[in-house]
């Protein structure tokens, strides 16, 4: 599998649902994934995976020399 339209294939055929209504189902749940994160939550999904973020240095990139330098 290499990107989410042929997860919405395989939803589709592996439960009868039409690839439409799975791909309305799995945008909103990447939507409500991101959300979560975004308002600075953890989402642990068992047998699946766990949403996070974390904390990275502020970086900036210089177009000159191509170098990125943490400030």
């Amino acid at each position: 599998m290499k990107n989410k339209e042929d997860l919405v294939k395989l939803v589709s055929r592996d439960t009868g649902y039409a690839k439409d209504d799975v791909r309305i189902v799995l945008n909103s749940f990447i939507k409500i994934i991101k959300k979560i994160v975004a308002e600075g939550n953890d989402l642990n999904i068992s047998e699946f995976g766990k949403f996070s973020t974390d904390q990275i240095s502020q970086q900036q990139y210089d177009l000159n020399s191509g170098l990125v330098k943490n400030i």
